[in-house]
């Protein structure tokens, strides 16, 4: 730990990685299950795992592969153990409270069915939110401006008037189930 690795542009980055894992890991009898590789996407871990086993040339047990997302939740929830609620319950809990806290953005939509498609618009537009660690201030700056109304549908312009409540109320309810 704590080296930094370079590889030339002209070299192929996961026939190195690959030398570099069963090299430093393998070569050595370290139990590759031990082993994290975290990438950018998910398909880099499809190259590395076919050319390990073939530079292998039997069966085994790779490394473990993450995408930086997946491995940050992992890291998250090594403590705690938070996970997220099956997407429908998610849904069905912002339908909810947007009933009982925003109710402008369920006109129109009153059965849960209807709402359904937006509410899996609104999760998406708040785990962005959340991922790009924007502040309420931020949110409160886009409300006033969804007042005077951008060129955009109605129901944007109201979604973004009442994103900021929403989504305290959304979060505190997560929090109090032990979710994220």
């Amino acid at each position: 730990m704590g080296r930094i690795i370079t590889v030339d542009f002209t070299k192929s980055f996961i026939d190195e990685l690959a030398a570099y894992v069963e090299r430093e890991h393998l070569a050595r009898g370290c139990d590759p299950e031990r082993l994290a590789i975290v990438f950018g996407g998910k398909r880099p871990a499809f190259f590395l795992k076919r050319l390990l086993g073939q530079r292998r040339g039997k069966a085994f047990i790779p490394p473990r592969f993450f995408t930086i997302d997946e491995f940050m939740d992992h890291t998250a929830n090594v403590r705690q153990r938070l996970a997220p609620g099956p997407e429908l319950e998610r849904s069905y809990l912002l339908y909810r409270l947007a009933c009982r806290v925003t109710p402008e953005l369920v006109k129109g939509r009153e059965a849960f069915a209807h709402f359904l498609p937006w509410a899996r618009e609104i999760l998406d537009f708040i785990e962005q939110l959340d991922l790009e660690d924007v502040d309420n201030a931020a949110l409160l700056s886009i409300q006033q401006n969804a007042r005077i109304g951008y060129a955009v549908p109605e129901s944007i312009n109201g979604l973004l008037r009442n994103i900021k409540l929403l989504r305290e109320a959304f979060h505190g309810e997560l929090k109090d189930r032990g979710e994220t």
